[in-house]
């Protein structure tokens, strides 16, 4: 599955820069552990609430007397204007720039189907709205959720069990809230990572001033 987000204000979308090679690369290099936030790769030129927006990643547990599940988190944050951050109180800017958008990924190790699943990525708009996003008129916002508990064995012609959490199990709640923090949370460490930018034309797109905010 390949995604974007416009980072023409910053960025010369038309000299095509991103090639075969660089997906391959990434396909490639990719490793388990911490991850680089803020104004990486497709983060580059993304500009979030006015300043500089880019990827941020953040993790959950949601946990009952019996199980333990993760939910995780990355985001490639391009939208939103100044005052409508709910966590810090900014003045409106006077450069107009695109509505934009963001892109939010759900990974858990939950055994979930696909209704649930679906479910989970519609949770991440409640973490969009806690960091002020009015989703607006030309945002053009996409999550998805995935779950990497089952393992199917493609051609064996084999007939294979699995289980899933039961619709009605609280355990449900504590997934969705997970979606809700981890998705707030990101956009957060995104701003947070994401340092002051030049980009075509000598535009700069500053870091967002948050002193008293810390990365989750």
């Amino acid at each position: 599955m390949t995604g974007e987000c416009n980072d023409s204000y910053l960025n010369s979308m038309r000299n095509m820069a991103v090639r075969p090679e660089h997906a391959i690369s990434a396909i490639e290099n990719a490793h388990a552990g911490s991850v680089e936030q803020g104004a990486v790769g497709a983060g580059k030129g993304m500009v979030c609430f006015g300043f500089k927006g880019g990827i941020g990643s953040a993790s959950r547990l949601a946990e009952t007397d019996e199980h333990a599940y993760t939910v995780g988190c990355l985001v490639l944050t391009n939208f939103g204007k100044p005052e409508h951050a709910l966590f810090a109180d900014w003045t409106p800017q006077d450069t107009k720039m695109p509505d934009g958008s963001i892109m939010i990924i759900l990974a858990t190790d939950a055994p979930l189907y696909d209704r649930q699943l679906k479910r989970l990525a519609k949770r991440s708009g409640a973490g969009l709205a806690r960091t002020g996003s009015i989703i607006a008129n030309g945002s053009g916002d996409i999550a998805i959720a995935f779950s990497t508990a089952q393992t199917v064995s493609r051609g064996s012609g084999s007939t294979e069990k699995m289980h899933f959490i039961p619709d009605d199990n609280p355990l449900m709640d504590k997934l969705f809230q997970a979606a809700v923090e981890t998705t707030e949370a990101s956009i957060m460490n995104a701003l947070l990572h994401a340092e002051t930018t030049q980009g075509r034309k000598g535009r700069i797109v500053k870091k967002a001033p948050l002193p008293n905010v810390k990365s989750d």
